[in-house]
C-alpha cells in the first residue's frame, strides 16, 4: 500500500498518543521529539 504524510514534514506528537519512557528520556537531554504522521492512499 502507498501511504502519504499528510504534515508535510514532521509533527508534534499527538495528543491520544501517550508519551513513551524513550521520548521522556530524549526531552530531559534537551533533544526535540517529532513524529511522522502517514495516512494509507
Amino acid at each position: 500500500p502507498e501511504f502519504t504524510n499528510y504534515t508535510n514534514g514532521f509533527s508534534q506528537r499527538p495528543s491520544e498518543r501517550p508519551l513513551t519512557k524513550f521520548e521522556q528520556r530524549g526531552l530531559r537531554l534537551g533533544h526535540d521529539v517529532w513524529d511522522l504522521l502517514y495516512q494509507r492512499c
